[in-house]
């Protein structure tokens, strides 16, 4: 077989074309089978080679010798054509001829700052817009949010209402559930977990009692009891603290904390007469808090801290005097706020 020079002069040695259509699409008859088809120029090609996918049948008149040697030289015309010097074992068509790439520029220093500080402005107005709180930005998921939109290779646009709704909020419920999950595993069969319980007052002046489990990995909330009308004696908080134990199972809690007051004193007692196996250690907040409140009852800072709550008291309480520190002061005065211990140790 005769070295051709480009495809098409491969398909004339063996194709005969009848006459023209539109498209590239052309009536032709194998000058072997004497077949007549209408397709353009892969047509022709897939029929003397018989390549499948093309919608056309094979040559049955065409021997395998033939047939090889016509597939072997449109193989070559093809990685001619591609530019490419590698092997194909399958005839490609479609590929066009390859172009020189464009050169990118690549952009300064100066004008990626630009890019990031127009980026951030965006962000910026959402939170500002919207009131979100601006500690959020700390947030590991904000971060996590912001790396998986960067090294994406798609064209972001974000997701809808619906699929917020639905199919998101359910696939973000599994993906906790696992976490959890492995957070559980990890805490009975590595490190074990640590009991803790705060008590605090809601809003509506409820006494309440946050119980959590504490491992190297994070803290989970097992559920607040509103213990209203309930005597906070020792035996109530213990029982309160074995209904989590024996759920979590004793031999999974190492330790328990709880607050340094009298009651948790005693029910911490009780907990190590029922299990035997628990180590029970204050709240390191709450020993501070209780340390620093019995520093300021001392002489020394008693008299310096009352006046000078009676001179703040002045200045806030009196519209005269409150706009003359303003206007005279660059600081602000700053009134103590009610705070709540946490049971981290």
């Amino acid at each position: 077989m005769p070295t051709a020079s480009t495809l098409q002069e491969v398909a004339r040695e063996h194709i005969k074309i009848n006459a023209k259509g539109k498209g590239g699409n052309t009536k032709f008859t194998c000058n072997h089978c004497k077949r007549e088809f209408t397709g353009s120029q892969t047509r022709q090609l897939a029929h003397l080679t018989g390549t499948s996918g093309s919608g056309v049948a094979a040559c049955q008149h065409i021997d395998g010798d033939l047939r090889k040697a016509i597939k072997t030289e449109v193989d070559r015309l093809e990685r001619v054509k591609s530019g490419s010097q590698a092997s194909s074992s399958h005839i490609n068509f479609s590929v066009a001829e390859q172009r020189p790439a464009k050169r990118i520029r690549q952009p300064t220093i100066a004008e990626s700052l630009a890019d990031k500080k127009a980026l951030d402005t965006v962000v910026a107005e959402f939170f500002y817009a919207h009131g979100v709180p601006l500690h959020l930005v700390r947030s590991p998921l904000f971060k996590k949010m912001c790396e998986a939109i960067s090294n994406s290779n798609v064209t972001y646009k974000g997701p809808a209402y619906n699929a917020m709704r639905t199919d998101l909020l359910d696939a973000v419920k599994c993906h906790v559930e696992k976490d959890n999950a492995s957070w559980s595993d990890h805490g009975k069969n590595v490190t074990g977990f640590v009991l803790g319980s705060d008590r605090w007052t809601d809003a509506q002046s409820r006494p309440l009692m946050n119980l959590m489990l504490v491992t190297p990995r994070g803290t989970k909330f097992v559920r607040a009891l509103d213990i209203s009308g309930n005597e906070e004696s020792a035996e109530y908080i213990a029982d309160k603290m074995s209904e989590v134990i024996d759920e979590v199972g004793p031999e999974h809690i190492t330790a328990v904390i709880m607050e340094s007051a009298s009651n948790n004193v005693s029910a911490n007692e009780i907990l190590e007469e029922r299990y035997g196996c628990l180590f029970t250690l204050h709240c390191t907040a709450h020993a501070l808090d209780l340390a620093l409140e019995s520093i300021c009852e001392l002489p020394y800072f008693s008299q310096p801290v009352a006046v000078s709550k009676k001179v703040i008291k002045v200045l806030t309480n009196h519209d005269s005097t409150s706009a003359l520190f303003k206007s005279r002061s660059k600081l602000f005065l700053l009134k103590p706020g009610v705070g709540r211990v946490g049971s981290k140790a």
